[in-house]
């Protein structure tokens, strides 16, 4: 979380989700998850608790999410 973050709270970035009744975002300064109930405020996801980012129309299967997985995650050090 950025400095802005911790003292402003959060931002939302421009491209929302929204999945059975909950608004998924990006903080638009410090990329963590965002999560808001209809009519309610933007807030963190729940420590315990992961946002899966994917495209509509992709396969589910284990294969297919393990390679994006990789693709997504940071280079080894």
């Amino acid at each position: 979380m950025s400095i802005r973050c911790n003292m402003m709270g959060h931002t939302a970035g421009t491209t929302h989700h929204h999945n059975q009744g909950l608004d998924f975002a990006v903080c638009h300064h410090c990329g963590c998850d965002l999560i808001r109930p209809e009519g309610g405020e933007w807030s963190e996801v729940p420590e315990g608790f992961q946002v899966v980012w994917r495209e509509f129309g992709r396969t589910g299967d284990a294969a297919s999410v393990a390679e994006r997985m990789a693709r997504m995650a940071p280079p080894p050090r």
